[in-house]
């Protein structure tokens, strides 16, 4: 287009194409469907990570609860084990689950389902807890220790004996409740002491739709007891 002058008339900008010559490209990762998949994968290793912490955890928690154990005053150890038949609550939950098979298991074989079923209980826990800590941050207040208590109350002392796997607390001697609540302690605690060595990162202090896209967000730093 020609001036009366003759000079070359400049195209007018319009104010959406000045706010599309200032925006910061949008990253990859935040494209059609990359967010989607990076969700996915930060979930997949969050889980990942968390299977290995809730092994030294569970492994942690055990060892504790012997200890404690061994010290307890016999009519304590007596009074627990009548509450309980002798049989711990997931041995219970394995004979069960057996009989719904159609299987009769013996008692070395329920003692071995039920060993079997604290290790899945615990790296299930842990993959929970490191799926959590990386969104949620009040779950990692006390460095875990947060977490092992909800671990201990929901778990032990909520949905076993709702569940019908173990007579209520009140049939426990407060050894058992006492013991179980410091072994889930020292379960919280391993968990997040492990997640952090391997590198597992924090919830971030900014939620993630306020940041904005091509920035980084600042993170915040009994034998068979179980049951």
């Amino acid at each position: 287009m020609q001036t009366i002058a003759g000079q070359q008339e400049l195209p007018t900008l319009t104010f959406s194409d000045q706010r599309a010559a200032h925006s910061p490209p949008i990253p990859s990762s935040l494209g059609p469907g990359g967010g989607m998949a990076s969700e996915r994968n930060g979930i997949v290793t969050d889980m990942a990570r968390g299977a290995v912490a809730g092994v030294a955890a569970w492994w942690a928690m055990d060892q504790t609860l012997r200890i404690l154990y061994d010290h307890e005053h016999p009519s304590a150890r007596r009074a627990e084990d009548r509450a309980r038949a002798g049989v711990p609550a997931l041995e219970v939950v394995a004979e069960r689950a057996a009989a719904l098979a159609g299987v009769t298991l013996s008692d070395e074989r329920r003692q071995a389902a039920g060993t079997a079923m604290q290790w899945v209980v615990g790296i299930g826990a842990g993959m929970l807890y490191g799926v959590l800590r990386s969104r949620f941050p009040a779950v990692r207040a006390g460095r875990g220790l947060a977490y092992g208590a909800a671990f201990s109350l929901g778990f032990d002392e909520g949905a076993v004996p709702l569940l019908g796997f173990a007579p209520g607390p009140a049939a426990f001697p407060w050894q058992t409740h006492a013991r179980g609540f410091v072994g889930h302690l020292v379960f919280g605690a391993v968990a997040e002491a492990t997640l952090t060595v391997l590198g597992s990162k924090a919830s971030p202090l900014v939620p993630r739709s306020h940041v904005r896209p091509g920035t980084s967000a600042s993170y915040c730093e009994p034998p068979r007891p179980c049951g």
